[in-house]
């Protein structure tokens, strides 16, 4: 099976049944952006000039409880990405224990500079 296409939905023959019966339903992936800041400043980077006005994260605890009740409804992965480098996010390691022990796969894209700080954790509970 061809991982980049849309064979992946075979995965999932309960989201396939729901569609059959045209009934709402919750993604199994989602991403997510941590916070507008990152360690980099590329100049061609959107994201730098509006950092440098400010700087700005997700709430934990209302991630974490919007996190716990995606789970409930479906999710199962979520991949760190976005408007700012993910392991600079002041409680990233905290995050992903947290949703490790909700039972949802992780993934991130990062320029891996500050990986060193979070390499235990992304190691032990990324798939």
């Amino acid at each position: 099976m061809d991982f980049l296409s849309f064979d992946k939905i075979l995965y999932h023959p309960e989201k396939l049944e729901k569609l059959r019966r045209n009934e709402p339903q919750f993604p199994v992936h989602m991403t997510i952006s941590l916070g507008n800041y990152c360690n980099h400043a590329c100049l061609w980077c959107t994201v730098y000039a509006v950092q440098q006005e400010q700087v700005r994260h997700m709430n934990f605890d209302k991630l974490v409880d919007f996190l716990k009740r995606s789970g409930d409804r479906g999710l199962r992965a979520i991949g760190y990405v976005g408007n700012g480098e993910p392991t600079a996010y002041p409680r990233f390691g905290e995050l992903v224990k947290s949703v490790s022990a909700m039972g949802i796969e992780q993934g991130m894209f990062t320029n891996g500079h500050l990986l060193d700080r979070f390499a235990d954790e992304v190691l032990e509970h990324f798939t």
